[in-house]
């Protein structure tokens, strides 16, 4: 279950649209509910802020979480860059 500390933490890279993304891991995972629908929007969020668990939603998160800030880090780089000259 994510705890409250790993839900600030991640919504400072995740911020917002971070569920089309999570829907998007899991659809290439192909990973459903028991139902076999995709999950919700509402479900996803109870993920994040740690009301419910489930681990193939939370490897999706860290898995977004880990590719934005890699796009973060290489932004922030590049500007760096750009700004030396």
């Amino acid at each position: 279950m994510i705890t409250t500390e790993e839900t600030r933490k991640l919504k400072v890279h995740l911020k917002t649209n971070y569920i089309k993304d999570v829907l998007k891991e899991l659809e290439n995972k192909n990973i459903t509910s028991k139902s076999g629908d995709t999950y919700s929007d509402t479900y996803i969020s109870a993920v994040l802020n740690g009301r419910k668990e489930n681990l193939d939603i939370e490897d999706a998160i860290f898995k977004v979480y880990q590719k934005r800030v890699y796009e973060f880090n290489k932004r922030e780089k590049e500007k760096n860059i750009l700004l030396s000259k």
